[in-house]
């Protein structure tokens, strides 16, 4: 999911003047066997680069904690901290509009970032629902460097919104 904010604001702290113009949440990073190791990521856009910002089960253990122990304080009922959980656990991305691009790349051993040049090309694939016979297929973005390809389920989000989130960083 892509959390708006204005574009081109200048990040909140950046040292270098860095701007955010987009954040897009729920991507994931499939490797090994049938897709079975799975690295959950958002995507933080900036006016130079784009930084993968690792989402950790421990990191979403942590806010849907604070988030179910927020609405218990609050005197909420099971319903209400549920609620607050799974809100929390959708709306995690926004968090990256107030942090300095530096901060969002220290903030995890497996936060990268790749540069706008170092970008050749950006696909967009569309996923397909299956039926009985076949499997369901997710939409995917894929990002080509001069070493890597970084194949990305979109799964918080459409397709046409991630290829959004690239056009307003520039790239694709």
């Amino acid at each position: 999911m892509q959390d708006n904010a204005p574009a081109g604001i200048p990040a909140p702290g950046s040292q270098s003047g860095e701007r955010i113009v987009a954040v897009l949440g729920s991507m994931a990073q499939t490797s090994g066997f049938m897709g079975m190791g799975r690295k959950q990521y958002t995507l933080v856009f900036t006016d130079r680069r784009v930084i993968f910002a690792q989402l950790t089960s421990a990191m979403l253990k942590a806010v849907i904690e604070e988030a179910r122990s927020e609405a218990k304080d609050a005197g909420g009922g099971f319903l209400k901290q549920w609620g607050a959980q799974i809100g929390a656990s959708m709306s995690y991305a926004k968090r990256y509009w107030e942090m300095a691009p530096e901060a969002v790349l220290a903030e995890n051993a497996g936060n990268f970032a790749l540069t706008k040049g170092e970008i050749r090309d950006v696909r967009y694939k569309q996923g397909m629902i299956g039926d009985d016979t076949t499997n369901n297929s997710p939409d995917m973005v894929i990002i080509k460097t001069a070493s890597d390809k970084y194949k990305l389920e979109v799964q918080g989000a459409t397709l046409a919104t991630a290829r959004e989130a690239f056009g307003r960083a520039g790239i694709g």
